[in-house]
């Protein structure tokens, strides 16, 4: 499927065009297979973002408010303590449908389902739209999210630097070449979407979760 589609080499790898978004090799499949097998259920949780975006704080926090009967935060044996946050809130289609796979074992996960997703809202499965599904959407500043998504590239392989500068990463980015985007129609996706669904979608601001946490946790009475 991937060979049909419209393709961009991005610096750290190719991206593929799918219903208007660039999606990486890992995610198209991921989604693909999500998309025909996940089955949700009302209790779940999704979080989604753009990448570099507070996606790992974002898990910590949830994780925290959803399990705080369970484990107070300041106990010896949190599980945040012991393990990392991506593990506790896997991404669905990057992790656990991986290169399609198909049946992956979601039982066991705890009774509140936590997932995390990249995605753009309207390549969320069908059973997430129009379920009862909890959404919660992190938002943060492109030109910040950029250049942490570049920093994070460059330390993660040096090779990237070379392969393009900074000049043509941000050129491709407003033209909307970029993982999961383009950025501005992935965060107006889920902006409209919160504005009809208040009661089960929450739109977050990274710079105001960053200023004001307290507040903005209190927000979170959807849960």
């Amino acid at each position: 499927m991937a060979r049909s589609l419209p393709q961009a080499k991005f610096w750290d790898g190719v991206l593929y065009k799918y219903q208007g978004y660039w999606l990486p090799s890992k995610g198209l499949k991921g989604m693909i297979s999500l998309r025909k097998h996940f089955k949700s259920r009302d209790s779940d949780i999704i979080l989604s973002n753009f990448s570099k975006s507070g996606t790992t704080w974002l898990k910590g926090l949830i994780f925290t408010i959803l399990n705080r009967a369970q484990f107070a935060p300041d106990s010896a044996t949190h599980p945040l303590l012991i393990c990392n946050p991506h593990n506790l809130v896997p991404f669905f289609d990057l992790q656990i449908y991986d290169d399609g796979n198909k049946n992956p074992n979601i039982e066991n996960l705890h009774n509140l389902r936590i997932f995390a997703t990249h995605l753009p809202f309207s390549l969320l499965p069908h059973c997430i739209s129009y379920s009862n599904c909890l959404i919660v959407y992190i938002r943060r500043n492109p030109m910040d999210q950029l250049i942490s998504r570049w920093l994070f590239a460059v330390n993660q392989s040096p090779e990237h630097k070379e392969a393009s500068s900074i000049e043509e990463v941000v050129k491709m980015f407003q033209e909307g070449i970029c993982a999961f985007g383009p950025f501005w129609d992935h965060v107006l996706e889920y902006w409209n979407r919160s504005l009809e669904e208040k009661d089960r979608i929450l739109f977050l601001k990274y710079e105001e979760l960053k200023e004001d946490i307290i507040s903005q946790i209190n927000s979170l009475d959807i849960f």
